[in-house]
């Protein structure tokens, strides 16, 4: 879903979007997302086992991704507020501010105060990612992982500071919730305004 929002901001509407990934290289990210544009099978474009047809589709969806694309991958190891904050100063210092920030995902980024409880630093990181936002005007999209169990979720979900979160989207994976929360499909987003 976030590389999909960073992508639309980026590519369609011709803004700078920054992902920071955590999870998942710039490679496979953008070759996850030219399968997705191109409509090709994942396992097909890795495999290079396409058509004449996927073929064209796939140098299509290539093109806007290259060297001077307005779609900002940053997957270091160990990012932090402190390589967004830089990323976003210097494209506000060329004239080109970045649009939207997309974090995939807020459990796995680094903070710059070390604490014994992991809760307190994702409470820290939230925050941060709060006055990045409003320093920089600009909507950041931060992933959240929850734990499996509904008492852990609630430990997680709360790490957030309430006063840190605007919007949050909770992305249903049919199979995997309660019984109280299972839809139909795989794309089912329940949206809960905390303002």
């Amino acid at each position: 879903v976030l590389l999909n929002i960073a992508h639309h901001v980026a590519i369609k509407q011709g803004h700078y979007a920054l992902f920071g990934s955590l999870e998942m290289s710039r490679k496979d990210l953008v070759t996850r997302l030219v399968s997705h544009q191109a409509q090709v099978q994942l396992s097909s474009l890795r495999d290079k086992s396409l058509s004449e047809d996927e073929w064209a589709r796939v140098t299509k969806a290539v093109g806007p991704l290259g060297a001077d694309s307005t779609l900002l991958i940053d997957d270091r190891s160990g990012l932090g507020i402190s390589h967004l904050r830089a990323e976003l100063r210097a494209r506000a210092h060329a004239g080109t501010p970045v649009r939207v920030v997309c974090v995939d995902y807020l459990q796995l980024m680094n903070s710059s105060k070390k604490s014994e409880n992991r809760q307190v630093e994702v409470s820290q990181l939230s925050r941060a990612l709060k006055l990045l936002a409003m320093e920089f005007n600009v909507p950041v999209v931060v992933a959240s992982q929850l734990n499996r169990g509904l008492e852990s979720r609630a430990v997680d979900c709360f790490a957030i500071e309430v006063e840190d979160r605007e919007v949050v989207l909770q992305v249903l994976h049919p199979g995997k919730e309660p019984a109280e929360l299972r839809h139909r499909g795989p794309e089912d987003v329940i949206v809960h305004d905390v303002d």
